[in-house]
């Protein structure tokens, strides 16, 4: 009854506990985050009370006016608490970022994020305050973040653009600030939530998009159409363009099939935050800043990799490892390349060392290496024994890629995002 009042006259209807309720994740603690970051060292974490004259003083020293020193250190309120994290470099603090937590009926979320963009490779980190702020709502719930930064904050402007943010006009408290917003969504769409999703579009953005999914290929080919509010045509993105646009979010239109990659623990951990459960006493690799993730593999099966495939993560058994699939993403790019010839950057990106890649190489010391970014790590990960159960993969036993069929792979989503329960 609520969704027909709401599709038919606009009308959402909340409960008293609505009104009241912040989101799940507002009560979870961020982790924090240690990583190798070239020859120094990286740290992500929550910021304490006590560290407010330290990033009053880094944030003056960045541009910040010392009119707004209060508003961008805001705790918020117990209902209400506001995200607050500090980014410390070699010990050095190097970055200040807090956002408002999700709650029920806020939809936008204010983020506000500074960072020293004179330290070395910063674009890392700032890629990585992104990512942590785009996952950090529930599933299923579209969101507007409004990144407000200083007019010398050139660089994190230009991440974030390449992050699917767009310019909006100088900010309402003058000329202190620079805005950009994003539209973003945890989860994937299909045909079954594309009219919700689309309400939710135009609420928050308020640019329209078509009423019926498109079918793959046009999305892919021809693209859709994003129309103002008056129905004149703005612009026309194809699939890839339209998922970094509302990423993380993928888009399982009917027909797109996709891919089962195994990974082993000891690899996953590096690449993925919260892959496992016990903290790691060692810092992780520099990858796990990274938004596009690198992942080298044997130079077999190459040509099921192309760009804007979907893949899931499947954790082996190998190592010590769980045997689930932890989430999904896709594929920006793939390549065979020789060992010698891979770039520092490249190498960044992902987790295995040269004597590594040496290892796994063909008699050519050739690789291959596909990259990957909108990674969403499931809520409710899916055991190989219901994978084996209900004939959703082959009986290979996940040993290496595994294509899989469109229904597969949307039931395997449906069911890490929670939407079916696993027994």
């Amino acid at each position: 009854m609520c969704e027909q009042l709401e599709q038919t006259y606009s009308l959402e209807i909340l409960s008293p506990a609505d009104l009241l309720q912040a989101s799940e994740l507002s009560d979870t603690p961020l982790a924090t985050v240690q990583a190798s970051h070239g020859e120094k060292s990286v740290s992500v974490a929550p910021a304490r009370e006590h560290e407010r004259e330290e990033v009053e003083r880094f944030l003056m020293g960045v541009g910040v006016h010392s009119d707004l020193l209060s508003t961008v250190w805001d705790p918020g309120t117990s209902g209400s608490v506001r995200r607050r994290i500090v980014i410390h470099g070699s010990e050095k603090l190097i970055g200040v970022a807090s956002w408002d937590s999700a709650s029920r009926l806020k939809r936008d979320i204010n983020l506000h994020l500074y960072v020293d963009e004179q330290y070395p490779e910063v674009e890392r980190i700032i890629d990585h305050i992104l990512e942590t702020v785009l996952r950090d709502c529930e599933p299923f719930e579209s969101r507007r973040i409004l990144l407000q930064t200083t007019p010398e904050q050139a660089l994190t402007r230009a991440v974030a653009l390449q992050r699917g943010f767009v310019r909006l006009l100088p900010h309402a408290n003058g000329e202190h600030l620079i805005s950009l917003t994003k539209f973003t969504f945890r989860g994937v769409v299909t045909k079954d939530n594309w009219s919700l999703f689309v309400d939710d579009f135009e609420k928050l953005t308020g640019l329209l998009l078509p009423r019926k999914v498109p079918a793959l290929n046009e999305f892919r080919n021809t693209g859709i159409t994003i129309k103002t509010a008056a129905g004149e045509l703005l612009l026309i993105l194809k699939l890839f363009d339209f998922e970094t646009l509302i990423s993380p979010a993928l888009v399982l239109s009917p027909g797109r099939a996709g891919l089962i990659v195994p990974i082993r623990a000891y690899f996953a951990k590096d690449l993925f935050e919260k892959a496992r459960d016990q903290m790691d006493l060692f810092p992780a690799r520099e990858a796990i800043l990274h938004t596009e993730k690198a992942y080298f593999r044997y130079n077999r099966k190459v040509k099921l990799f192309d760009r804007g495939v979907p893949i899931l993560f499947y954790l082996s058994g190998s190592g010590g490892g769980t045997q689930e699939i932890i989430g999904c993403a896709r594929v920006t790019y793939s390549e065979v390349l020789p060992v010698y010839k891979i770039g520092l950057s490249l190498r960044r990106q992902g987790v295995l060392s040269q004597d590594e890649l040496l290892k796994i190489a063909d008699k050519s010391k050739n690789v291959h290496v596909f990259a990957f970014d909108n990674f969403n790590l499931f809520p409710q990960r899916i055991p190989f024994w219901f994978l084996h159960d209900n004939e959703l993969i082959s009986k290979a036993n996940l040993v290496t890629v595994e294509p899989l069929p469109a229904e597969h792979i949307l039931r395997i989503c449906r069911c890490g995002f929670g939407l079916e329960r696993i027994n």
